[in-house]
């Protein structure tokens, strides 16, 4: 294709737009290069490995991933996909540029045919991206007649660059950041995630109803009566839906059940709208299901099925919502017989107010009144609840990927703040279920026995991820996470 072809036309089009000018006879002995990637802040590796691809080739077509599905961080894409394209437009040796419509590039292959498809260097070990992405890739590009071709040609990580040099993220967390940089790599803590499979985990506590407005009234009317009164989640009335989803202990299990081989939850429902159908429909897949009649929420009738579980798993998880429905008998039986006893204590507490019962857990995840998460009050907690870990959250941001962490040892008597990861709002959908995909992989971290700051970075990352999902009760993704750390980590 020659230049004043090229020039004649306007780089940015839609897929079928482009898809159309290539079967047209004037493009009949066109060769035709492919690219395709985030192209998040256009450096000089990406700027050399299209250079290189357009000497391939007499025509090259860019196609970009789309802000939606860009999964290198919650943080993420730093830059739209409409500025991305008008950078990528701006290179003479890019003919045409197209957001894509799709994940991967699949769909986009079948549509171009493309002689070649290029992809970019792989930084690193293990699977490419933490994904199939690029054999279905081959396997299009092959089936469209073309080939795929790697090349070496990227030098910079556009990942690292914008971890360093844009203002994405706030001093505190580009700080501790570089600290934990020094400390971990993503290949150590993907594989200390990865030995989660191995954990056989039994989730206790309340489940119940949770629309995409937060709490439902019969719910909330339970909780009262109880004493929880819980701050309203700000959700766009935009945002707002009907759906139904399933809270409490069941998000615990189901955050966690694509991560472990063995997940079971012990569990009653709390509200006239939690039938068994509806948490035997809501339960993930892999997540053995018992129910346990709540009619009486205080009468601690769940010692008897704790009594069969407890020797077939080494770790609980027990969501406190202050009910009374696990009786301290069943707690001291769990302390007893359990290898590690986490519990998420949903009473937020202050300097004025520590009359909770006694845990008696490995882990806790406790609210704190803001500002007031430190040594002494961590200390106190500790020794109160009888456990080594303290994980603290603020109460005035509670339900948000936005609250930081505050990491306890109680073996050290010392805090690890761990600042909270920013969100794009392209990627945020509500923080339902935020809280329960921390506590669910923070109490698995320390189960492992990871230190106070990978836990509270693994953490913070799962609440940031939930926030992307619409409602509560849904798995985290493995490889998502894998790959949100891989990002952070350069």
């Amino acid at each position: 294709m020659n230049g004043d072809y090229s020039l004649s036309m306007q780089k940015r089009r839609s897929l079928r737009e482009v898809a159309d000018e290539l079967d047209k006879p004037a493009a009949g002995r066109a060769k035709v290069v492919q690219c395709h990637g985030v192209f998040d802040l256009l450096h000089i590796g990406h700027i050399r490995h299209l250079q290189e691809a357009r000497q391939l080739g007499d025509c090259l077509v860019v196609t970009i991933t789309p802000d939606r599905f860009v999964n290198k961080g919650p943080h993420r894409p730093a830059f739209s996909d409409d500025l991305r394209a008008e950078a990528l437009a701006a290179l003479e040796c890019v003919d045409f540029v197209c957001i894509n419509e799709w994940p991967t590039a699949v769909e986009a292959i079948r549509m171009l045919r493309p002689d070649v498809f290029l992809k970019g260097a792989v930084q690193g070990t293990g699977p490419r991206d933490r994904n199939n992405a690029i054999d279905l890739e081959r396997e299009a590009i092959e089936s469209a007649g073309g080939k795929l071709v790697l090349t070496d040609t990227e030098l910079n990580s556009a990942s690292a660059l914008i971890n360093r040099h844009t203002d994405i993220f706030s001093p505190q967390l580009k700080d501790f950041l570089q600290k934990f940089r020094a400390l971990h790599s993503a290949e150590q803590l993907v594989a200390e995630l990865s030995q989660f499979k191995h954990l056989r985990t039994l989730v206790v506590g309340e489940s119940f109803v949770e629309f995409g407005a937060g709490r439902s009234e019969d719910v909330r009317s339970v909780l009262g009566a109880l004493g929880i009164e819980e701050q309203p989640f700000a959700i766009s009335t935009e945002d707002r839906t009907s759906e139904r989803y399933a809270g409490g202990a069941m998000a615990v299990a189901n955050a966690l059940s694509r991560f472990s081989d063995r997940v079971a939850l012990l569990t009653a429902g709390i509200g006239d709208e939690v039938s068994p159908g509806f948490l035997s429909k809501n339960a993930a897949p892999g997540v053995d299901l018992e129910i346990v009649d709540a009619a009486d929420l205080s009468s601690g009738g769940v010692e008897g099925s704790l009594d069969r579980l407890l020797d077939r798993y080494d770790n609980v998880l027990m969501s406190d919502w202050g009910t009374g429905w696990v009786s301290q008998s069943a707690r001291a039986m769990i302390r007893a017989r359990a290898s590690f006893f986490a519990i998420d204590i949903r009473n937020p507490v202050s300097q004025a107010s520590l009359d909770l019962p006694e845990c008696g857990a490995n882990f806790i995840l406790q609210s704190i009144a803001a500002g007031q998460a430190d040594n002494a009050m961590a200390g106190r907690l500790a020794e109160q609840h009888d456990c080594e870990v303290v994980l603290m959250i603020g109460d005035e941001a509670h339900g948000s990927a936005e609250s930081a962490t505050v990491v306890y040892d109680a073996e050290a008597k010392s805090c690890t703040d761990v600042p909270a990861f920013p969100v794009n709002p392209v990627n945020r959908v509500d923080p339902l279920g935020t809280r329960e995909a921390l506590f669910a992989l923070t109490a698995s971290c320390s189960a492992r026995g990871l230190d106070p700051a990978a836990i509270g970075f693994i953490g913070n990352l799962a609440a940031a991820a939930a926030t992307t999902t619409a409602g509560s009760g849904h798995p985290l993704e493995p490889r998502l996470i894998y790959r949100h750390i891989d990002s952070l980590l350069k």
